[in-house]
């Protein structure tokens, strides 16, 4: 079991989900590998969705598509931006921001260290998007021209009905499902 309850803002973003990954790794629709680690991060890679990347920067967990070995575009993020309050609780200073600026009524958690805001902000919502879309019926939808690349998991049924309301040629470079077949 995690040691939720460690004061440690010594680790990275990175280092936090290596150690809530190591625990939680069975949870996911698919096995969940380390791929390469920088001192900006770490990568992992997905078996058998091998044009998924999962990302953890300094800020960030995101889930990125691959073509032709390259970042073609990012599916998903999940920004953490964690602060320390005068009363030794963590928050997330984005969050906090978007209250101030936007939202007077919007409700900011407070955790008892970073971990368990981690957790809550941007491992488990990760988690939740990979058991959503990590799937046999979903595809991987690349568009890319006039240097613009996107990315799209989707059902068939949703590429079809977008298929039907373009207008104008298609931009789309791959469909492919995003799991490989087994």
């Amino acid at each position: 079991m995690l040691s939720l309850g460690e004061d440690d803002v010594t680790k990275t973003l990175a280092e936090h989900f290596a150690l809530w990954l190591a625990e939680n790794r069975s949870r996911f629709p698919v096995k969940v590998v380390a791929y390469r680690k920088s001192a900006e991060g770490a990568t992992y890679r997905f078996v058998g969705a091998p044009r998924l990347r999962l990302r953890v920067g300094a800020y960030q967990v995101e889930i990125w598509a691959a073509f032709r070995r390259d970042w073609w575009d990012i599916l998903v993020e999940f920004d953490v931006f964690l602060e320390r309050a005068s009363n030794g609780t963590y928050y997330c200073k984005e969050c906090e921001r978007y209250r101030v600026e936007y939202d007077p009524a919007a409700i900011v958690e407070y955790f008892p260290d970073p971990m368990s805001l981690y957790v809550k902000h941007s491992f488990e919502p990760c988690l939740d998007w990979c058991q959503e879309k990590l799937r046999n019926d979903r595809l991987l939808v690349l568009h890319g021209g006039d240097g613009v690349n996107t990315a799209y998991i989707m059902t068939k049924r949703e590429l079809r009905e977008r298929r039907e309301r373009r207008s104008g040629p298609s931009s789309e470079v791959l469909v492919t499902p995003v799991l490989a077949r087994r």
